[in-house]
């Protein structure tokens, strides 16, 4: 209510940063106790006013979730809470049920390629293809978030950040240095997972869900970053006219050469993704998701294994962010909301947090199908939170996942 009056107008959407304002103040004072809210929202109040003052109205973003990760890294408990007394806290057994993925016969496989790879191109149209294109490269980063989620067991709430950060880095690298698509491709993907790893390295050693908080502002603050680096990044105004990929004198900018690049890459992650769990890497990631107690008694430092694997879904979540930028030819910070990092998380949740495959179903489902709803926006969104709510309840495991 007081911010409505304050601002003189009331929308669905402006709680959001409000929301996270004060949430961010209650961690600072204490979860759980009411006066160090009031105190956390004092002190976050008075040094975000100064900060604007003196900076502009661009380093609020980066100053209040500085504030939440130096608060979970040196007292989690906040000023005047407590820190949990157990070591760690679970995460995805609170609410996602125990299962196995569902393993595809060779036939299937081999079925939905040839319908993604052959019918699609011969038979879709530019609309068609032009979703299809969102929900491949969509489809891409959820498959690679799974190596986090369902073998590293971190629910991480940042994924806008290597999104925009390989999104920009290619689109520089093209538009400013005359890089090809082909050469800023990987280029981005290397640099966002770097980015991601340098910015989250302190992070490792905070326990249980704090470390998906942690995760939640790392994301807003590399996209804060971007905004305020306005000489460079072109701050709010952003960067417009991205080339598109060329073959010689071809240019790829159809919405038939978008879709094929991104099923392929999409096809490319898949493999990488299913040959890494498979492999003695993936199998050490995936016990350290399970009781990084029990792999730290073996020796095994727990935590650089997370590490490793969410700088894997960093490195394919720039690449889906190159994908992005060429697809829309313009990007800005507003494109790499919170709102992106819970649609990736919702996807990978929908399909199942230990299923790559799951993570493509959950992105033709939230992308694709929620394209038939366009023309009625108000019930996609209704419908979108319903389809979550109603996996949750009665397909806890995700709809890739058989019952244990």
């Amino acid at each position: 209510m007081f911010v409505a009056l304050y601002t003189s107008t009331v929308s669905p959407t402006m709680g959001t940063t409000q929301g996270l304002t004060a949430f961010v103040a209650a961690t600072l004072g204490g979860l759980g106790s009411i006066p160090g809210a009031v105190i956390g929202g004092f002190l976050l109040g008075v040094g975000e006013a100064f900060a604007v003052s003196w900076f502009g109205d661009g380093v609020h973003d980066i100053i209040t979730f500085t504030v939440l990760i130096l608060v979970l890294l040196i007292r989690p408990g906040g000023i005047l809470g407590r820190t949990p007394a157990i070591p760690a806290e679970p995460l995805t057994g609170t609410f996602l049920g125990r299962g196995r993925p569902i393993r595809l016969p060779v036939w299937a496989v081999v079925a939905a390629i040839v319908a993604g790879g052959v019918l699609m191109p011969l038979f879709g149209d530019r609309y068609l293809l032009t979703v299809g294109a969102q929900v491949a490269v969509y489809a891409l980063i959820a498959v690679a978030f799974t190596v986090t989620t369902g073998q590293a067991g971190v629910i991480a709430l940042g994924q806008a950040g290597p999104i925009a950060v390989g999104a920009y880095t290619s689109a520089l690298l093209t538009m400013s240095l005359g890089w090809s698509f082909w050469a800023a491709l990987p280029i981005g993907g290397l640099v966002a997972a770097v980015v991601a790893s340098v910015l989250s390295a302190p992070l490792w050693r905070v326990k249980g869900h704090y470390i998906s908080i942690a995760t939640l502002g790392l994301g807003i603050v590399t996209v804060a970053l971007i905004r305020v680096a306005e000489p460079i990044t072109g701050g709010v105004y952003g960067l417009y006219g991205i080339p598109a990929p060329t073959i010689g004198s071809l240019s790829l900018n159809t919405p038939l050469a978008s879709y094929l690049i991104s099923v392929v890459l999409l096809l490319v992650t898949l493999l990488v993704v299913t040959r890494l769990r498979r492999s003695h890497l993936g199998r050490v990631i995936s016990a350290t998701g399970s009781d990084e107690t029990a792999v730290l008694a073996s020796g095994v430092r727990g935590r650089d294994y997370k590490a490793l694997a969410f700088a894997v879904s960093a490195f394919f979540a720039g690449i889906g962010g190159v994908l992005l930028a060429y697809q829309y030819t313009y990007i800005d910070p507003d494109v790499f909301s919170l709102n992106m990092s819970l649609l990736v998380l919702t996807i990978v949740v929908l399909g199942g947090v230990n299923a790559p495959f799951g993570a493509v179903l959950g992105s033709i489902v939230l992308i694709g199908a929620m394209e038939v709803l366009r023309i009625a926006p108000e019930a996609r969104v209704i419908l979108y939170g319903l389809a979550v709510i109603l996996v949750v309840r009665f397909r806890p495991g995700g709809l890739w996942v058989r019952s244990a």
